[in-house]
Protein backbone atom coordinates (compact mmCIF):
# COMPACT_ATOMS: atom_id res chain seq x y z
CA UNK A 1 0.00 0.00 0.00
CA UNK A 2 1.28 2.90 -1.09
CA UNK A 3 1.23 5.86 1.58
CA UNK A 4 0.99 9.60 -0.17
CA UNK A 5 0.97 13.66 -0.74
CA UNK A 6 -1.58 14.53 -2.84
CA UNK A 7 -1.13 16.78 -5.95
CA UNK A 8 -1.08 20.73 -4.52
CA UNK A 9 -2.54 22.33 -8.48
CA UNK A 10 -4.92 21.78 -10.84
CA UNK A 11 -3.55 20.71 -14.33
CA UNK A 12 -4.87 19.77 -17.35
CA UNK A 13 -3.75 15.94 -18.15
CA UNK A 14 -3.52 15.26 -14.68
CA UNK A 15 -3.14 11.60 -13.26
CA UNK A 16 -4.17 11.59 -10.02
CA UNK A 17 -7.61 9.40 -10.76
CA UNK A 18 -5.57 7.19 -13.39
CA UNK A 19 -3.26 6.21 -10.44
CA UNK A 20 -5.18 3.30 -9.30
CA UNK A 21 -5.31 1.91 -13.09
CA UNK A 22 -1.33 1.39 -13.68
CA UNK A 23 0.08 1.89 -9.82
CA UNK A 24 0.29 -2.23 -9.84
CA UNK A 25 2.71 -1.72 -12.60
CA UNK A 26 5.34 0.73 -11.14
CA UNK A 27 8.32 -1.13 -9.53
CA UNK A 28 8.17 -0.70 -5.54
CA UNK A 29 12.28 -0.46 -5.83
CA UNK A 30 14.20 1.70 -8.05
CA UNK A 31 16.89 3.91 -7.44
CA UNK A 32 15.60 7.59 -9.07
CA UNK A 33 12.42 8.49 -10.16
CA UNK A 34 12.45 10.68 -13.51
CA UNK A 35 9.09 12.88 -14.01
CA UNK A 36 9.55 14.64 -17.50
CA UNK A 37 6.13 16.25 -17.57
CA UNK A 38 5.42 17.01 -14.11
CA UNK A 39 3.02 19.41 -14.21
CA UNK A 40 0.57 19.11 -11.34
CA UNK A 41 2.73 16.28 -9.69
CA UNK A 42 0.15 13.80 -9.35
CA UNK A 43 2.23 10.36 -9.55
CA UNK A 44 5.63 11.90 -7.98
CA UNK A 45 3.86 13.22 -4.68
CA UNK A 46 2.09 9.93 -4.70
CA UNK A 47 5.10 7.65 -4.96
CA UNK A 48 7.43 10.19 -2.73
CA UNK A 49 10.46 8.76 -4.04
CA UNK A 50 13.80 9.29 -2.13
CA UNK A 51 14.71 10.62 -4.97
CA UNK A 52 14.01 12.09 -8.14
CA UNK A 53 14.85 14.25 -11.35
CA UNK A 54 11.56 15.78 -11.86
CA UNK A 55 10.80 18.39 -14.55
CA UNK A 56 8.13 20.58 -17.16
CA UNK A 57 8.65 22.82 -19.84
CA UNK A 58 6.65 25.29 -18.20
CA UNK A 59 8.71 27.82 -16.52
CA UNK A 60 6.35 29.17 -14.21
CA UNK A 61 5.35 25.87 -12.73
CA UNK A 62 8.98 25.14 -12.15
CA UNK A 63 9.31 28.34 -10.14
CA UNK A 64 6.85 27.74 -8.20
CA UNK A 65 8.14 23.79 -7.19
CA UNK A 66 11.47 25.41 -6.58
CA UNK A 67 10.83 27.81 -4.66
CA UNK A 68 8.39 25.72 -2.29
CA UNK A 69 11.52 23.67 -2.16
CA UNK A 70 13.69 26.26 -1.30
CA UNK A 71 11.61 28.92 0.06
CA UNK A 72 8.80 27.53 1.81
CA UNK A 73 8.69 29.39 5.36
CA UNK A 74 8.41 32.34 3.26
CA UNK A 75 5.97 30.74 0.94
CA UNK A 76 4.06 29.32 3.75
CA UNK A 77 3.94 32.94 5.15
CA UNK A 78 2.77 35.10 1.60
CA UNK A 79 0.08 32.15 1.20
CA UNK A 80 -1.14 32.41 4.74
CA UNK A 81 -1.66 35.98 3.92
CA UNK A 82 -3.70 35.69 0.90
CA UNK A 83 -5.83 33.01 1.74
CA UNK A 84 -6.26 35.39 5.56
CA UNK A 85 -7.36 38.21 2.41
CA UNK A 86 -9.29 35.22 0.64
CA UNK A 87 -12.09 34.65 3.31
CA UNK A 88 -12.13 37.96 4.74
CA UNK A 89 -13.08 39.07 0.81
CA UNK A 90 -15.61 36.09 0.49
CA UNK A 91 -17.15 36.19 3.96
CA UNK A 92 -18.01 39.76 3.52
CA UNK A 93 -19.23 38.66 -0.46
CA UNK A 94 -21.49 36.43 0.83
CA UNK A 95 -22.55 38.43 3.43
CA UNK A 96 -23.75 41.10 0.91
CA UNK A 97 -25.09 38.65 -1.31
CA UNK A 98 -27.17 37.22 1.41
CA UNK A 99 -28.80 40.56 2.07
CA UNK A 100 -29.08 41.57 -1.37
CA UNK A 101 -29.81 38.67 -3.16
CA UNK A 102 -31.15 40.58 -6.59
CA UNK A 103 -28.46 43.15 -6.97
CA UNK A 104 -24.74 43.17 -8.10
CA UNK A 105 -22.27 42.68 -5.38
CA UNK A 106 -18.55 43.34 -5.19
CA UNK A 107 -16.65 41.12 -4.58
CA UNK A 108 -13.15 42.01 -3.37
CA UNK A 109 -11.67 38.88 -4.35
CA UNK A 110 -11.78 39.86 -8.08
CA UNK A 111 -10.05 42.59 -7.25
CA UNK A 112 -7.31 41.05 -5.89
CA UNK A 113 -6.99 38.45 -8.60
CA UNK A 114 -6.63 40.91 -11.16
CA UNK A 115 -3.82 42.26 -8.79
CA UNK A 116 -1.96 39.18 -8.19
CA UNK A 117 -2.31 38.16 -12.05
CA UNK A 118 -1.02 41.43 -13.14
CA UNK A 119 2.11 40.62 -10.66
CA UNK A 120 1.90 37.07 -12.47
CA UNK A 121 1.87 38.84 -15.64
CA UNK A 122 4.73 40.95 -14.29
CA UNK A 123 6.69 40.18 -11.47
CA UNK A 124 7.92 42.53 -8.83
CA UNK A 125 9.48 41.51 -5.54
CA UNK A 126 6.53 41.76 -3.45
CA UNK A 127 5.05 38.20 -3.77
CA UNK A 128 7.01 34.67 -5.00
CA UNK A 129 6.53 34.34 -8.20
CA UNK A 130 5.51 31.00 -6.86
CA UNK A 131 3.10 32.09 -4.97
CA UNK A 132 1.83 34.13 -7.51
CA UNK A 133 1.27 31.07 -9.70
CA UNK A 134 -0.44 29.17 -7.38
CA UNK A 135 -3.35 32.02 -6.24
CA UNK A 136 -3.93 32.22 -10.32
CA UNK A 137 -3.75 28.55 -10.80
CA UNK A 138 -6.59 28.15 -7.88
CA UNK A 139 -8.93 31.07 -8.55
CA UNK A 140 -8.61 31.21 -12.62
CA UNK A 141 -11.81 30.71 -14.19
CA UNK A 142 -11.98 27.33 -15.19
CA UNK A 143 -7.93 26.28 -14.80
CA UNK A 144 -7.61 27.52 -17.69
CA UNK A 145 -4.27 28.79 -19.26
CA UNK A 146 -4.49 31.32 -22.23
CA UNK A 147 -2.14 33.73 -22.85
CA UNK A 148 -2.48 36.97 -25.27
CA UNK A 149 -0.62 37.88 -28.18
CA UNK A 150 1.85 40.05 -25.86
CA UNK A 151 2.43 37.26 -23.64
CA UNK A 152 0.28 38.08 -21.11
CA UNK A 153 -1.96 35.76 -19.03
CA UNK A 154 -5.30 36.75 -19.63
CA UNK A 155 -7.63 34.35 -17.86
CA UNK A 156 -10.61 36.18 -16.04
CA UNK A 157 -11.36 35.85 -12.40
CA UNK A 158 -12.69 32.18 -11.75
CA UNK A 159 -15.28 32.94 -8.85
CA UNK A 160 -14.27 30.20 -6.32
CA UNK A 161 -15.33 30.45 -3.01
CA UNK A 162 -11.69 28.76 -1.35
CA UNK A 163 -8.71 29.43 -1.94
CA UNK A 164 -7.13 26.65 -0.26
CA UNK A 165 -3.69 28.17 0.16
CA UNK A 166 -3.04 25.08 2.89
CA UNK A 167 -2.84 22.00 0.27
CA UNK A 168 0.93 23.79 0.28
CA UNK A 169 2.72 21.80 3.13
CA UNK A 170 6.01 21.30 4.66
CA UNK A 171 5.69 17.69 3.76
CA UNK A 172 5.68 18.89 -0.09
CA UNK A 173 8.49 20.86 0.50
CA UNK A 174 11.03 18.63 1.98
CA UNK A 175 10.04 15.71 -0.58
CA UNK A 176 10.95 18.87 -3.64
CA UNK A 177 14.24 18.69 -1.25
CA UNK A 178 14.93 15.44 -2.49
CA UNK A 179 14.56 15.98 -5.98
CA UNK A 180 16.41 18.04 -8.56
CA UNK A 181 13.63 20.02 -10.07
CA UNK A 182 14.57 21.31 -13.96
CA UNK A 183 12.43 23.64 -16.58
Amino acid sequence: MWISLKPILKYRGGKQREIPDFIDRVPRKYHRYFEPFLGGGAVYFYLEPEQAVVGDVNRKLITFYQQLRDQYPLMHRQLDELQRQYEENQTEYEALKAQYPDEHCENRNEALYYRIRTQYNHPTRELLEGVTYFFINKTAYSGMIRYNSSGEYNVPFGRYRHLNANAVTQAHSELLQRATVLC
